[in-house]
């Protein structure tokens, strides 16, 4: 049985005792650590299914720790879509790395859910544009800007 179906029957069976050295052979640093979060989701229906995929895909990113805590952190905020993407590999995937990547994202998808909607189930990732949609784009963006606190502001 490979890794990810012996997490996966460790999981539904709630067998936490033995799932940090699993974790640990995964490569995540802090397996103890990340039970905490992983249990945290296991208690979110959304999301438990898809755990062992998910901890496939945060074993893969450059900081397998940081990733699952992102996701146990935003799949934890009220108003969370993040269960809806739970069939979404690539989704999910671009979403490990990013989390490993930058605790910012993870705190602005927690304080505002509605960027991960945007981003993932409105297709706001994906959106193609010209060379001149762009700039008409950019310029809606920065148009009601005045100064530097509306800018920070406005990101």
């Amino acid at each position: 049985m490979n890794l990810q179906a012996r997490i996966g029957s460790a999981l539904r069976a709630k067998r936490w005792k033995g799932i940090p050295p699993l974790l640990k052979e995964m490569g995540f640093a802090e397996p103890q650590r990340v039970l905490v979060n992983l249990r945290h989701l296991h208690q979110q229906e959304a999301m438990r299914d898809a755990l062992p995929m998910l901890l496939s895909l945060c074993a893969s990113s450059p900081d397998p720790d940081l990733a699952l805590h992102g996701f146990e952190s935003v799949a934890s905020a009220p108003g969370s879509v993040l269960g809806a993407l739970r069939g979404d590999d690539r989704a999910l995937g671009t979403l490990a790395s990013a989390f490993a990547l930058s605790p910012y994202f993870t705190t602005l998808l927690v304080r505002n859910p509605h960027a991960l909607q945007w981003l993932f189930c409105e297709g706001g990732i994906t959106i193609r544009r010209e060379g001149g949609d762009s700039l008409t784009a950019l310029r809606a963006f920065a148009e009601p800007i005045r100064d530097f606190a509306d800018l920070c502001a406005k990101l």
